[in-house]
């Protein structure tokens, strides 16, 4: 482990959490709360027909049906797009998302969201790759941001937890985190230095 870390690696790491993450958890937040929102109003869709089948990613997702092979392509009124095996009235199986702000999401699906394995690119130029649960980051999994540092190691809801190692231009730091914490080195990774308690 580094020790004697300079304040200006400390900034660049600060700057790593807050700027390039806190966008990504927005991307998380919003589209975990969509999901949500709608599965409490989502009904059944109908039963698929040749009259009826949608394979145009511009067909409205309310309008569309599930194709005979349980496939769905559609768009939601938020814009988000989505291609992909859906059974129940939900996206279940492999699947692929596309958001407004030009995210996207390519793995699989598990009750309407993100679960399994998958890829998640953000518009940043970052990706993550690796478990998702109940639509977070969840199990093992490594982030890739544009300027080179990453992140491989343990994610539950959303955050690095459990055993990760982070890389950046300025070294090497491996430990246990707690809630994207790193306490043996003063590093927050989808947390602000003060949720860690580094004041």
């Amino acid at each position: 482990m580094m020790k004697g870390r300079s304040i200006a690696a400390l900034c660049a790491l600060a700057s790593l959490a807050a700027c390039e993450e806190k966008s990504q958890d927005s991307a998380w937040a919003d589209y975990q709360r969509q999901q949500q929102a709608a599965s409490r109003t989502a009904a059944a869709p109908p039963a698929a027909s040749a009259a009826t089948k949608s394979t145009d990613l511009d067909a409205p997702c309310g309008d569309a049906s599930e194709t005979p092979d349980g496939r769905l392509r559609c768009t939601f009124t938020d814009g988000r797009r989505f291609d992909g095996q859906v059974r129940g009235g939900k996206a279940n199986g492999l699947g692929k998302m596309w958001f407004p702000n030009g995210d996207r999401y390519d793995g699989t699906f598990a009750d309407g969201l993100f679960g399994g394995s998958g890829t998640y690119w953000y518009a940043s130029g970052a990706r993550y790759d690796g478990g998702f649960a109940n639509g977070l980051r969840g199990g093992s999994g490594t982030t890739v941001w544009p300027n080179g540092s990453r992140y491989s190691g343990g994610y539950v809801n959303n955050k690095p937890n459990g055993f990760g190692t982070v890389t950046t231009s300025n070294g090497t730091n491996s430990g246990a985190w707690r809630d994207g914490c790193l306490d043996s080195a003063r590093i927050a990774i989808d947390a602000t230095l003060a949720e860690c308690g580094f004041n």
